[in-house]
């Protein structure tokens, strides 16, 4: 490697990487550390923890809806600081950055390394290597196995078991499988095809391990629990949610545009405008709704473009999009399974303009670093708030992501929802709240909130109409420009007096 080549890692990983490594645990993070704490109780059934994160104290099995592998690998350090967390998760970016690479290689005329960097800065990826989520390691299964069984000639099968593992992480990895059957069977007909279905062992694994453990299957329990009770109208909520997140988080819009990118883009503005219009959106969130949606379809149009296309990427691509047709709620780090799709379509679009390619990996690092910034603040936020709150004594809360994490080591119980508080009751802004019983009388002690000091974009915003981590129901867009609180607390005392 080059010492400018060298010079340019540095400089990414002290910009986007180094200033982060000690944010607060964060929206779903806290979930992932107790699924981590209940492999600490019984490292073979991590999911029969009790955990409260939907209102009411449940086995874990029930409502967290992914496998047990990242609790497996959080385990040694659960209990660490921040830091040492967010450190144990870098061996997955190296394991990334290799496959990123193998993948640029095969997929375009260049030498990979530009490629690589491109794929690396998107936003979508940035924001996962700095959470304690499966996104990362899903991410860097899926690129180092695809792009290792393109590229080998000896350990195809190897490589192949490596992109299958992905499913021990998110559910979403095992549609490696009919995938790299695509793949292989495209490269050398059904007998290399069938070489591929050793990328099933994971699944089978996990599968036998559920069955021992649980008596069932997880993955069948958790897919009919997130589509049962969800209608048409969130169904599609969530596609669009989807579209609009790789347009506004994923693939952004410079390596993307030729004459039917242009006819994406207004395809895409049309179901944005149609979309707000019926969300009842504000003028400025319908504004993002609008941008990111046409964004989002213009780089998918890639896919079908005649000089661009080609099998492999166009379905990875596509089927990002057609995952959100079975999630609960539209995430951008859903995005991680299939982003590179979708980034060496755009790369394929522009390959032999290396100042559009600079330029988008100039623009990647300071979109990912601005939304990384507020992803940071909207953390220290949430704990701080916690922090705050906890100085009133201790009893029991509403809320959920890090506030909880913070308040349940401070001590705190999370509310049952419809329980009569005991005695001090929190309710803050973050995630699902669980109500109080209507009958609970209780005294009004404090509010406070934890003000947006940020002049930058605001990856979640309430008012905005905009979430990162969670959209498809009134909001859209993965990110948006908004000052309002990062969170608000309600500090009550119940009133026994009366009852």
């Amino acid at each position: 490697m080059s010492l400018s080549k060298l010079i340019i890692l540095v400089a990414l990983v002290g910009t986007l990487i180094v200033p982060f490594l000690n944010k607060p645990v964060h929206i779903d993070d806290a979930n992932f550390l107790m699924l981590a704490e209940g492999a600490a109780l019984d490292i073979w059934r991590p999911h029969s923890i009790l955990i409260n994160w939907a209102g009411h104290t449940e086995p874990a099995y029930g409502i967290l809806s992914n496998p047990p592998g990242i609790a497996w690998y959080l385990l040694p350090v659960r209990n660490c600081s921040e830091r040492i967390m967010h450190l144990w998760m870098l061996p997955w970016l190296l394991l990334a950055a290799w496959g990123c690479w193998k993948l640029a290689v095969h997929f375009t005329q260049g030498s990979g390394f530009y490629e690589m960097l491109f794929m690396l800065t998107c936003p979508v990826v940035v924001l996962s290597t700095h959470a304690l989520t499966p996104d990362l390691a899903v991410f860097a299964c899926m690129c180092a196995g695809v792009g290792g069984y393109l590229t080998s000639t000896k350990y195809r099968w190897g490589f192949a078991i490596l992109a299958g593992s992905a499913v021990l992480f998110r559910y979403s990895g095992g549609l490696a499988i009919p995938f790299l059957f695509f793949i292989g069977f495209r490269r050398g007909g059904i007998r290399e095809a069938l070489l591929t279905t050793v990328s099933a062992i994971p699944v089978i694994l996990l599968v036998l391990h559920d069955l021992h453990a649980y008596g069932e299957i997880h993955l069948l329990t958790m897919f009919l629990n997130q589509n049962d009770a969800k209608g048409v109208a969130r169904t599609w909520g969530n596609v669009i949610a989807g579209i609009a997140m790789v347009g506004g988080a994923g693939v952004l819009p410079i390596l993307i545009w030729r004459k039917e990118s242009f006819f994406g883009a207004l395809v895409g503005a049309i179901i944005g405008l149609s979309t707000a219009y019926l969300a009842e959106q504000s003028p400025d969130a319908a504004i993002a709704t609008i941008l990111f949606t046409a964004f989002g379809v213009a780089a998918l149009s890639l896919a079908l473009t005649h000089k661009v296309k080609e099998p492999v990427l166009s379905a990875w691509a596509i089927g990002g999009a057609l995952f959100f047709f079975v999630v609960r709620f539209a995430a951008a780090r859903y995005w991680a399974a299939f982003i590179p799709g979708a980034a060496l379509l755009a790369l394929r679009n522009c390959e032999n303009n290396r100042t559009l390619i600079f330029t988008s990996i100039g623009l990647n690092v300071l979109l990912s670093f601005l939304l990384a910034v507020d992803d940071q603040n909207h953390a220290r936020a949430n704990q701080l708030a916690a922090v705050k709150a906890s100085q009133y004594g201790t009893g029991e809360f509403s809320g959920h992501w890090g506030w909880q994490h913070y308040l349940t080591q401070a001590g705190w119980q999370p509310l049952e929802r419809g329980a009569v508080p005991s005695d001090l009751y929190a309710r803050g802004t973050a995630a699902g709240q669980q109500n109080p019983a209507t009958s609970a009388k209780l005294i009004f002690v404090d509010h406070f909130m934890i003000e947006d000091q940020w002049w930058g974009p605001r990856v979640h915003a309430e008012f905005g109409k905009a979430s990162y981590h969670s959209s498809g129901g009134d909001g859209f867009a993965p990110w948006t420009l908004s000052n309002e609180p990062y969170d608000q607390v309600w500090i009550y005392q119940r009133d026994a007096t009366n009852e």
